[in-house]
């Protein structure tokens, strides 16, 4: 639970259901065509334990005998009304907040709030979900916040990964993707909450085979995280990865296409990922070695400098803060230069090896080429990345660009060239907020 009191404790050890209409539909932002097999997106809820062959039947009888209908319709209605929602990223490094509205017939930016997370958070393990909850609440008083809205679920929380399965009936398909996920996980590990997506209609592929996206979370991780955001009087509709949101903003700003292959590149600050999105819909996410952290670490051991005046070279774009163009200020950049370009390399070959794995092994071949990378993330507008690997993979390389369609309402920032530079780091909370959508 949030608070550390005698009370709450108690609560923590009586059985605790997940909301059906928070957790259900983590691929539902649109009408997917999952078929009417899903029983965890009908009732996420009531997940039925299997441990024996005998519940494996149970299970594949319930799903066959329940009437057919579309599960893929949206949390809550697609009428705007007069509302204002959030979206909510809760990083490793800091908080994203901000509150869309109705403006016309566009999205509009009423507040957009980040707030940096002190050490004692990053690096506490049993009291950070109470610092957090201080930290969320002044955040949101400070800036009158309130309401309901959206969240996104941190990296460290959610495993996502594509399962593959042999052609079976449709009715099938829920069960045995649950029962594959579970048979890899610790028995102590097995009370999660499992969402997923087909490939491709029905579930049917040119090699016989059933394709599908998976998101797991344990289910005392959802129901802290609820709980996290009820204690500060916030309301959560829906949660969802951190992947699928960055990708509804990708796709709200028009930066990914129909009939392309893009390949999302997020730079977090411990955690980077590569999602392989075509057709609008992500088909791969893996972590990627290299992450923000890598690049700063670099700089610091080859300057011999501290890791926070590292952190500020990469801002100041590969400066000191009080260089004076001397001669040994020209050396200490070029030395940072050779630094992040052995970084880059081990960038660009993460990236060829997880495109050859997504090709091979899940496509067949099918898939053997991309057509642009999207780069997000607080370290996308890093100079020399994006010359760098548009070189090496000879294809167009962008910078995400989250409120390119949505409107900045006055006063959120007031340098418009800041607005653009800060937003890449409200790129998950902008898509997350964007499920107001339906």
């Amino acid at each position: 639970m949030v608070m550390n009191n005698k009370n709450n404790q108690n609560e923590r050890d009586e059985p605790r259901e997940v909301p059906d209409d928070v957790v259900k539909g983590i691929f539902e932002r649109e009408d997917q065509s999952r078929q009417e097999s899903d029983i965890l997106g009908q009732e996420l809820s009531k997940v039925v334990p299997i441990k024996s062959p005998k519940d494996q039947k149970n299970v594949k009888k319930e799903i066959t005998e329940r009437p057919a209908k579309h599960v893929a319709t949206p949390i809550f209605s697609r009428s705007w009304g007069r509302s204002a929602y959030l979206g909510i990223d809760i990083g490793s490094h800091s908080i994203k907040v901000v509150q869309l509205s109705k403006a016309g017939h566009k999205v509009q930016i009423d507040k957009m709030v980040i707030a940096e997370l002190p050490s004692e958070v990053i690096e506490s393990e049993h009291r950070r979900i109470e610092y957090l909850q201080r930290i969320l609440k002044n955040v949101l008083k400070k800036n009158k916040l309130r309401g309901k809205g959206f969240s996104v679920i941190p990296n460290e929380l959610v495993t996502i990964k594509n399962v593959s399965l042999p052609r079976m009936p449709v009715g099938d398909i829920a069960g045995a993707i649950e029962w594959q996920i579970k048979q890899e996980m610790e028995e102590n590990e097995k009370d999660i909450v499992i969402d997923y997506i087909l490939f491709n209609e029905n579930g049917k592929s040119n090699n016989d085979t059933i394709q599908a996206l998976t998101a797991s979370s344990k289910r005392q991780d959802i129901i802290d995280h609820i709980d996290l955001l009820s204690s500060i009087g916030i309301k959560c509709l829906a949660i969802e990865p951190n992947a699928f949101s960055l990708i509804a903003s990708l796709d709200y700003n028009g930066r990914v296409e129909k009939d392309k292959v893009a390949l999302v590149i997020d730079f977090g600050g411990y955690e980077s990922s590569l999602c392989v999105v075509r057709n609008k819909e992500i088909n791969f996410v893996r972590k990627l070695d290299v992450n923000s952290y890598s690049f700063i670490s670099a700089i610091k051991e080859s300057l011999n400098v501290p890791f926070e005046a590292a952190e500020q070279i990469i801002k100041n774009n590969y400066s000191s803060v009080n260089d004076s163009g001397s001669e040994k200020d020209e050396r200490n950049r070029a030395m940072i230069i050779s630094a992040l370009v052995f970084q880059l390399e081990k960038l660009v070959s993460d990236i060829e090896h997880t495109f050859k794995y997504y090709s091979f092994r899940l496509t067949k071949s099918e898939e053997t080429e991309f057509h642009k990378i999207i780069l997000c993330g607080g370290l996308a507008n890093l100079e020399l990345l994006q010359d760098f690997l548009q070189e090496r993979f000879n294809v167009p390389v962008e910078t995400d660009d989250p409120v390119r369609n949505i409107v900045v309402k006055k006063g959120v920032m007031t340098d418009e060239h800041e607005t653009d530079k800060s937003a890449l780091r409200f790129s998950v909370a902008i898509g997350s907020a964007l499920r107001m959508l339906g």
